[in-house]
């Protein structure tokens, strides 16, 4: 789940890119964001990852337009392994619809992750208590796990620790991997389409490839 207004449709593209790459699919991306970004980006790409992959299911990524609300997701979802969803900041009511999943709140462990792709700055640090206290109500129904991810960071400015210090002491949960600054055109275009570093996110979340992922058949 991915909410935010920086880097959130690309965070959602490479965790998703990501998931085939390991053969972790197969991937459902829901477009809930107008922008349709992710929708564009993940089109655009899918057929080479599955090729890459041999046409195993495990590396099928699947992008839909749910723009207009998310009721068909649960039903959706169940034909994979991953879902990523991708919703703009504004959009409260479909965040809420997104995360208010009761049916996953079962024996299996299952849960929802969200992840809140924050710029090292002020104006964004201050808009997490609202997504925070949202996640809190939610967590009462249904097991939500918000962790923020620090994107587009200077490591050569002072905020690049400042900033995750600040939100530690203020027991805000925060991954320890921060995405870089990418100041190349192909990036921004979407022709450079894998980071390692959201790779690095995934491991932090225990999202990892087992020996199973690792081999065909």
């Amino acid at each position: 789940m991915l909410k935010g207004g920086a880097a959130k449709s690309t965070t959602a593209c490479q965790f998703a890119i990501w998931l085939s790459l390991l053969g972790m699919g197969p991937v459902l991306v829901a477009e809930a964001d107008t922008d349709l970004m992710a929708l564009e980006w993940i089109n655009a790409v899918r057929e080479k990852l599955l090729a890459l992959g041999g046409g195993d299911r495990r590396h099928r990524i699947d992008v839909v337009d749910m723009t207009h609300g998310l009721a068909r997701l649960p039903e959706m979802e169940r034909n994979y392994r991953y879902c990523v969803v991708d919703v703009e900041p504004k959009r409260e009511k479909l965040l809420r619809e997104a995360l208010w999943r009761p049916e996953r709140s079962d024996k299996n462990g299952n849960r929802t992750d969200l992840i809140i792709p924050v710029k090292p700055y002020p104006a964004d640090i201050r808009k997490l208590p609202q997504t925070l206290a949202l996640a809190a109500e939610v967590d009462k129904h249904n097991p939500v796990i918000p962790r923020v991810l620090m994107v587009q960071v200077r490591m050569s400015a002072g905020h690049a620790k400042e900033v995750p210090n600040q939100l530690a002491a203020a027991g805000i949960p925060t991954f320890k991997t921060m995405i870089m600054l990418k100041e190349s055109i192909g990036y921004s275009f979407r022709t450079t389409y894998v980071d390692k570093s959201y790779s690095d996110v995934l491991g932090e979340l225990d999202i990892v490839p087992t020996e199973k992922d690792s081999t065909n058949g």
